[in-house]
Order: C-alpha cells, then structure tokens, then sequence
C-alpha cells in the first residue's frame, strides 16, 4: 500500500484520498470509542502550481469520520 514508503506520492489526487480515506477507514475500526486521530495535511505543488489535495479531502474524510461515530 505505501509507494516509497509514503504517502502523497499517488499519480492523481484521486488516488491520494482514496488511499486516505482506506487508512481512516481502517483506523476508525481499530480505534477506541475516544479515540482521535489527526492528520497534517500540507500542500503539494505539481507543475509549479499548488495541488489541491487540501479541498479535495475533507468531504471524504468528514464522511468516514461520521461513520465512525455511528458504529460506536
């Protein structure tokens, strides 16, 4: 799962949050009903100009985040 050992190094944005999504995912499985669980997540720049990975992945990582709460 983790290209070079890292993440943010997928080929598209896409790919980026559906792999972030999948750790959250996994992550609110195995975490603790008070359990918390951050991410820094920095711009990246691609061709000069700053990526949009930052909009790009709060919608989908608020929806997991609500799935996480009502399995609880």
């Amino acid at each position: 799962m983790w290209g070079d050992l890292q993440y943010g190094l997928e080929p598209t944005i896409d790919e980026y949050v559906d792999r972030l999504v999948a750790v959250f995912d996994e992550a609110g499985r195995i975490l603790s009903p008070p359990g918390t669980l951050w991410l820094n997540l920095g711009n990246s720049y691609t061709g000069g100009t700053r990526g949009a990975a930052g909009p790009r992945t709060g919608r989908p990582l608020t929806a997991v985040a609500r799935r996480c709460r009502r399995s609880t």
